[in-house]
């Protein structure tokens, strides 16, 4: 160390521009004030690679006297001020600032030591320089395998390096420094493309390693500099990338949207080799009963290749369980909720990654229907007196009054006059399934005057697509003024109807156009001959909703085209809502039997 006693320090003066901490003023501490504190306070806290480059341009190392050193110490623990306050004092101590005669003595002493940049002359930079800024990093280029630097050299204040993933890492991914500690100690940040810090290693080994577990494709800045200002004639820079994670069969699920269907679960359920290569995972499933103390949601990983948590979410968004240990494997209850359908969360801890997951579903079991609800059978009649029915529709029916439970029979038994021909029988839960089977439940959903209720067709026969289960939920705080005022029969008609497929299953069958567009179209042939009927036109298709929300537009007959028909968007004008030859000529389009007679009057206004 030249002529520097053993007992000498180094203290930096460590400040950042104004502009980078506009309004910012570090908090006073009680504790003394070390190298390493400032360090992490000034440099590896920065969120910005142009910080800590101010950092490294503004430096001036002052050598310091374990007296003086001893003196500020002493100092900052009986009167706390400001890093900056301190290091004002060092510098005034020093460069004549100050009057006090023990601090004269003290300056003298350091006048007669040697330079501290002495031993960083004495060395021969390697053959990356000029990199001793973020804007002067040596571009390694793309790595895709472990890369080596060897025989580096620290002879002046950093060494700046950048390279570029193209893929999303593992656990073994890392940037690493191996040097010999004796010579010089070196220490580590590695920053991303956008300035923020990924990581800092600043121990009192011959290495420092940063992990890049989880890093996404993107350009990374590394950072090796010495610690006090020390230089080192030999160091080298390791660089794994690791290994590729590639994502699963059920991408993209990256989202509320896309969550992956898992189906209706009435048994415990397993997706395995699962990938967490992205910022989340989402699934969603339905269970037919409610959650009991054994039901629940997890995921079993390995929390040393990367760190996942989970969340639970209702249909409507509502958080209802989440969990975030630091173990192999996370879990949500079920227990107490209701069926329906629930999504699931997963995601990586700060954006960790991981090449395999399972994820277990144990869902509340289906409630059998109650002895005293007995399934709507109608024996088979005529809409007009002349033709048979043959088509059948059970329904399961939970939290209903016995007068609502007779409104839900009722038009049960009005879809069998429009719906006639026999359909092959399928299999639902170890249950024969002869036509269709409904499983209705009223529940809490938003409250009085909100979404009313909801229905979707979620089981089909191979090659027609014709549905054989579905599902209804409505919303106990309205089911009772629907009744009281005569609508609850028109909406439980609607909701049968999208059971049936009406605006369910018609971009699956290829016949909606333009979804998403404002003018979607029901291609059908024989609705578009009914509608041609109805508008005295020669049209080629039927216009479809084009407004309101995923649930309303591309699934409904158009509002301003067809008014108070039933399957339009919203319910009414009036009552009793005429449930039409273009509906009924639709069921035709999309595969069933139909009697276009049982149709009600109806014609556009």
């Amino acid at each position: 160390m030249g002529g520097l006693p053993r007992a000498t320090i180094m203290v930096k003066q460590l400040r950042f521009r104004a502009a980078l901490h506009s309004g910012y003023r570090r908090p006073r501490r009680s504790r003394p004030l070390t190298l390493e504190s400032l360090e992490q306070r000034n440099l590896l806290t920065a969120d910005l690679w142009h910080a800590a480059n101010a950092f490294l341009a503004d430096l001036a190392e002052t050598p310091v006297t374990h007296e003086v050193y001893q003196r500020i110490a002493r100092q900052n623990a009986t009167d706390p001020s400001d890093t900056d306050d301190l290091l004002e004092s060092v510098r005034s101590t020093h460069y004549g600032a100050s009057s006090r005669s023990q601090n004269a003595q003290a300056s003298n002493a350091v006048a007669n030591q040697a330079p501290v940049t002495s031993l960083a002359a004495a060395a021969v930079d390697d053959v990356f320089e000029n990199n001793d800024s973020w804007y002067q990093a040596s571009d390694l280029g793309t790595l895709r395998e472990p890369a080596a630097l060897v025989d580096l050299v620290m002879a002046d204040q950093a060494d700046w390096f950048q390279f570029k993933l193209t893929h999303s890492t593992d656990a073994t991914s890392q940037v690493n420094i191996q040097f010999q500690h004796a010579a010089g100690d070196l220490d580590l940040a590695v920053y991303d493309a956008r300035g923020r810090l990924v990581g800092y290693s600043n121990g009192t080994t011959n290495s420092e390693s940063v992990s890049l577990a989880g890093a996404r494709p993107d350009i990374y800045y590394v950072l090796v500099y010495g610690y006090a200002g020390a230089a080192n004639p030999n160091y080298t820079l390791n660089i794994n990338p690791g290994q590729s994670v590639v994502d699963d069969r059920f991408e993209p699920n990256n989202s509320f949207s896309q969550a992956a269907n898992l189906g209706t679960l009435t048994a415990a359920h397993t997706e395995q080799n699962l990938v967490m290569a992205d910022a989340a995972d989402w699934y969603r499933f339905t269970m037919s009963g409610p959650g009991t103390n054994s039901d629940y949601v997890g995921i079993n990983f390995q929390h040393a290749r990367g760190d996942l948590d989970m969340q639970v979410f209702d249909a409507y968004g509502r958080e209802v369980g989440y969990s975030n240990g630091v173990g192999n494997s996370e879990r949500v209850s079920l227990a107490g909720l209701d069926a329906g359908t629930y999504y699931v969360h997963v995601y990586g801890y700060l954006g960790a990654t991981s090449p395999s997951y399972s994820l277990i579903i144990d869902p509340g079991v289906p409630i059998p229907p109650p002895p005293q609800t007995p399934p709507v059978t109608t024996t088979p009649g005529t809409a007009t007196g002349t033709t048979p029915s043959a088509f059948q529709i059970d329904m399961n029916l939970r939290g209903l009054s016995a007068s609502q439970q007779q409104i839900f029979r009722d038009a049960a038994a009005r879809w069998q006059q429009v719906v006639i021909g026999d359909l092959p029988n399928a299999v639902y839960n170890g249950r024969s399934i002869d036509d269709l089977l409904i499983d209705v439940s009223a529940g809490y959903i938003d409250g009085r005057g909100g979404i009313l209720g909801g229905a979707t067709a979620d089981r089909f026969r191979s090659g027609s697509m014709l549905p054989y289960h579905g599902t209804i939920q409505f919303d106990t705080a309205d089911l009772a003024q629907m009744e009281a005022d005569g609508s609850l029969r028109d909406v439980v008609l609607h909701e049968i109807g999208h059971v049936l497929g009406v605006g369910t299953i018609w971009q699956s069958l290829g016949l909606l156009m333009g979804a998403g567009t404002n003018d979607p179209r029901f291609l059908g042939q024989q609705a578009t001959a009914e509608y041609d009927t109805l508008c005295s036109c020669n049209a080629t298709s039927v216009p479809v909703a084009n407004t309101g929300g995923s649930g309303t537009r591309d699934g409904h007959w158009r509002e301003a085209t067809f008014t108070n028909e039933l399957m339009t968007g919203y319910v009414g004008p009036g009552l009793n809502l005429p449930l039409s030859r273009l509906t009924v000529a639709s069921l035709a389009d999309l595969g069933y039997q139909v009697n276009l007679a049982a149709a009600d009057p109806y014609q556009l206004m």
